[in-house]
């Protein structure tokens, strides 16, 4: 049936007609999102969406690095697939699982329509290079640096549409939502799209800013426009970037739900923009007979990178207290790594363990940009975060609109279901199913207190690496000697280290057609014939040699993106850059093809805010229609003013409830998010009297009295035109009226205690 539904929804991609939710439909009331478990006891908490969402804005940041051709193809394959889901949604029956038909502008012919079609979407492509921070070390690449602008303004060779020459696409079938109006053709929108995705090439600097640039797009409130270094490779910022500055405003919208993808087969290697961050691009070694170009040895310390005693070998240096000192530490005997010991290729990877400090931004930075209403400018000083500013008249956004999606080097193995490793489908685990299925201690360990990852294959080395998977048969690391790229089902077999530098693979996959090598350049991984034979990439599917033929491609453990991924709890999506099929006769029409099963999980995510807050399961209600519960809005990090209009502080009990949902949905306590203890709530006041008249009719919400009321017009309970734009199924909702009601970047919960409350 899910197959079905797949392939209808492909063939069904097409101009879209009305309709979309103004107040917003929740669907399951008792838990969160599609994580949702049937609850049984009188006492429980559910996260509600806080407004009405027809607004989209996609950022997809995509690696233009080399080896990038094979992904992007895939996921211009995937286009038309995301593009439909979000155009005619899956109908899906009372129990919300699809039943196997797509819906026509919304419209089913059996159960109902997953959400409202979406009537206005801004698309945007942006990709991973932001130069290498002055240096010249990009390897000559034609795009090193994109400087995080939209890839239609820096792509002046290439022919690429874009909305009223603005950079990025908009989608606006009803010729309405934009001025003038954007595309309202789903098949121009669709080859578009596609064509900024090959657009991003492979010719970007290989110093991989995956995770820097989308924040330098969307969040960075001062972007440089000139980064230098100095003869100690300081790095210099200097300028406002303007330019890009006035993209994102044009492409923004404050009462939007945001969601970034990122697609990149490296780990991410965003360079400070202070300290000695240029040094990754120093590359003297072959020049300067002193050695001053190549990285400095880190201290015996540093193999537990967290131990406060690790720090780079170097002379001069004060010698912190119950510490040894640079002549004392053996590992210091050399104070500078050997050409072999510090290839280019790996000047990003595990740096405080090789070189003593870390020279890219805290993955922290990344973290607070998606949820923290200020974030810090250049200078250290706090300024409002853009992502979430009131922009154009319309309120700012909330934070649980935010998602980051990251479809990375992970083996697709560890992250999805246990019935997909036996059946041919795909499904990838949500945020909550990994944390509860222990998945991040398997492809992550945990970073903070060095433990390595479970799964060997997620461990970052240049050096050959042994192990078994923790669960999987035939998923033991196989030697460098293997002649069967299929040795190890994950990565194939491990690779003798490289002049340049490459770390071992997280997992490799089959390509859609083996490509000739014999006359391409670096960017095809089997062209150095040295290399080839002993590569599993380069060896044929039924085993020996390789040559100049590449059959499979490639991605390394994506570190770096999977603990930003981790921090952002349930407001991430996990899949694999490595594809489960890349063989079919029908890719469109089949699950695990390609990364379909990414746009599977990203809109099943996405799916709870556009179907906004109308409720499946109702709160009981007295005679006078109000519910047995409280709402409430809350705070993390933050101050709770309850005594505003409409609020009293929340009780204890509520309280503790909704610190238990924010722990087991990983909203706080990991690194870059606020402590869970910081939790402080108000509770919110229910409309009575005339007030909740009015609250139930379609009078303006924001002139009310703040508070809320519970609308069902099943039970006479408020105006059918409130709820016009929920499903059949769904038809009920909470209302909430006035200005700032919830409290802009709080969470809205619904706590019911189990009895009738005053």
């Amino acid at each position: 049936m899910l197959k079905k539904a797949w392939q209808a929804w492909a063939r069904s991609f097409a101009a879209i007609g009305l309709g979309t939710c103004v107040f917003g439909c929740l669907d399951r009331p008792l838990c969160s999102g599609e994580d949702c478990q049937p609850q049984t006891t009188n006492q429980f908490v559910v996260r509600v969406p806080t407004g009405g969402i027809d607004k989209l804005d996609l950022v997809f940041m995509i690696d233009n690095s080399a080896s990038m051709a094979d992904k992007q193809v895939l996921l211009r394959q995937a286009v038309p697939v995301l593009l439909g889901r979000f155009v005619n949604p899956l109908c899906v029956g009372e129990d919300e699982k699809p039943n196997g038909e797509v819906s026509n502008a919304g419209q089913c012919s059996r159960g109902t329509a997953e959400f409202p079609p979406v009537l206005d979407m801004h698309i945007a492509v942006i990709s991973s290079a932001l130069g290498n921070l002055g240096t010249d070390n990009c390897g000559g690449a034609k795009h090193a640096d994109d400087k995080a602008w939209l890839l239609p303004l820096v792509r002046s060779d290439t022919a690429l549409s874009s909305w009223n020459n603005s950079g990025f696409l908009a989608w606006d079938p009803t010729g309405t939502r934009n001025s003038p109006s954007g595309t309202r053709q789903s098949e121009q929108l669709r080859t578009e799209f596609q064509n900024l995705v090959t657009a991003a090439g492979e010719t970007g600097c290989g110093y991989e800013a995956s995770l820097e640039s989308w924040y330098r797009f969307l969040i960075a409130p001062d972007p440089p426009t000139t980064v230098t270094f100095d003869d100690q490779f300081q790095v210099h910022t200097s300028g406002i970037d303007t330019a890009l500055i006035a993209q994102r405003d044009q492409f923004l919208r404050s009462d939007s739900l945001v969601a970034v993808v990122m697609l990149t087969d490296e780990n991410d290697c965003s360079i400070a923009w202070s300290g000695q961050g240029a040094l990754v691009g120093n590359l003297r070694e072959s020049t300067d007979p002193s050695g001053s170009g190549r990285m400095p040895r880190a201290m015996s310390a540093c193999q537990n990178p967290s131990d406060p005693c690790c720090r780079p070998c170097q002379r001069g240096e004060v010698t912190p207290p119950n510490c040894v000192s640079f002549e004392q530490d053996p590992a210091c005997q050399q104070e500078r790594l050997t050409p072999a010991e510090d290839p280019v290729g790996l000047r990003c990877m595990q740096q405080k363990r090789r070189f003593g400090f870390d020279f890219l931004e805290p993955v922290d930075k990344y973290v607070q940009g998606l949820t923290s209403p200020t974030v810090l400018s250049r200078d250290g000083k706090t300024q409002p975060n853009p992502l979430f500013v009131a922009r154009h008249g319309k309120p700012q956004r909330n934070r649980d609109l935010v998602f980051l999606a990251g479809i990375v080097g992970v083996p697709w193995q560890d992250i999805a279901t246990a019935d997909s490793l036996t059946n041919p489908s795909l499904r990838y685990l949500t945020a909550r199913e990994l944390k509860d299925q222990k998945r991040w201690e398997l492809i992550l360990g945990d970073p903070e207190r060095n433990l390595p990852p479970t799964d060997p294959h997620m461990i970052e080395s240049h050096q050959p690496r042994s192990g078994s998977h923790p669960f999987l048969p035939n998923a033991t690391i196989a030697p460098t000697t293997a002649t069967s790229p299929r040795a190890d089902v994950i990565s194939g077999h491990e690779s003798p280290p490289t002049r340049q530098g490459e770390p071992q693979y997280a997992c490799i996959y089959e390509l859609p057609a083996a490509r000739d090598c014999s006359a391409m350049n670096t960017s095809c991984d089997c062209s150095n014939a040295d290399e080839s034979s002993a590569r599993a990439l380069c060896q044929p599917p039924t085993g020996g040699p390789g040559g100049k033929t590449q059959y499979y491609a490639k991605a390394y453990p994506a570190t770096r993106v999977l603990q930003v991924l981790k921090g952002l709890g349930d407001q991430a999506v996990l899949a694999s850059i490595c594809a489960k099929q890349t063989q079919s006769d029908r890719p469109e029409a089949d699950p695990a093809y390609g990364y379909n099963a990414a746009v599977d999980a990203l809109v099943n995510k996405l799916r709870v805010p556009l179907a906004s807050q109308c409720l499946s399961r109702a709160p009981s209600v007295d005679e006078q229609g109000q519910a047995a519960c409280v709402v409430l809005e809350a705070n993390l990090g933050a101050q709770c003013d309850c005594s505003l209009p409409g609020r009293r502080p929340a009780r204890p009990s509520a309280l503790s409830l909704v610190r238990q949902d924010l722990v087991s949905s990983s909203s706080c306590g990991a690194a870059g998010q606020p402590s869970c203890d910081t939790v402080c709530g108000c509770e919110l006041s229910e409309a009575k009297g005339e007030a909740l008249s009015a609250c139930r009719s379609t009078a303006d919400a924001t002139r009310q009295a703040p508070g809320y009321c519970y609308v069902d017009p099943a039970k006479g309970l408020g105006d059918p035109l409130l709820v016009k734009d929920c499903p059949a199924t769904r038809k009920k909702l909470v209302r909430f009226v006035g200005d700032r009601t919830p409290v802009p970047g709080s969470f809205a919960y619904m706590a019911c205690l189990g009895k009738a409350l005053d």
